[in-house]
Order: C-alpha cells, then structure tokens, then sequence
C-alpha cells in the first residue's frame, strides 16, 4: 500500500500566493491623478482671470459742489378692476366707469363619439 502525505499548511498558501497576479503599484496612478487635478485648476482659473480683471471700478461719489446727475423717475400707472361691492382705496383716481361687459357665450360640449372596432379572429384555413 502506497502512503500519501498531506500537503503542510504552509506549502498550500505558498502555491496560493504563487497563483495570484501580482498587484501592481498605485503610486503612479496617483500620481496621474494630482497632476490631472492641478491641470484642471490651472484652466478653471485661466478662464475666469479675464472675468476678474474686466470688473467695473467702483463708483466714484463727486465731491460737494459739483453737479451730480438727476436722477430718472420712472412714474408707474396701476390699473385695478374692482369686484363688484368692492371700493377703491383712499386716494385712487377712477377712471371712467364703464359698463360691464356680457359674459362670452360658451360653447356646449358634446360628447366625445365612440368608435366601435371588432376584433374577428378565425382558425387557419377557415373563411
């Protein structure tokens, strides 16, 4: 009869670590990456240099005595339509109170119509 030995724990992992593909380094990678990062920096901050640099100064108030520019006004007009019972508010100019229009005559609805489809199926060499 023949003796069989079992292989020792050790030599097992050993020919499990042989097996494995080697892992390579991520220190290039990372590497890629910073540079990458840093070159993404440089052009965001190349494409808002001129928005920077192109900003208005800043507003320069004139000194006492010299004319400053008028001001624009600018006059708005609110027009309110009032509910009826309802009353304008203190100080409000009314204009014309012209009479109420009739309502629009509105369209009847119909029904939608119905479309009936028949669905005839037949077996295979039947009329």
């Amino acid at each position: 009869m023949a003796e069989t030995t079992a292989p020792s724990p050790s030599a097992a992992s050993d020919e499990a670590r042989r097996r494995q593909p080697r892992r390579s380094e991520a220190n290039g990678v990372r590497a890629v990456l910073g540079l990458a990062g840093l070159a993404t920096a440089s052009a965001l901050a190349t494409a808002m240099a001129p928005a920077i640099a192109s900003r208005p100064a800043e507003t320069v108030v004139p000194a006492l005595g010299a004319e400053a520019p008028a001001p624009s006004v600018v006059h708005v007009t609110r027009v309110i339509t009032l509910a009826p019972g309802q009353t304008p508010p203190p100080g409000a100019v009314i204009v014309g109170a012209a009479a109420p229009a009739a309502p629009a005559p509105r369209a009847t609805p119909r029904p939608t119509p119905r479309v009936i489809v028949q669905t005839v199926t037949r077996q295979s060499g039947q009329p």
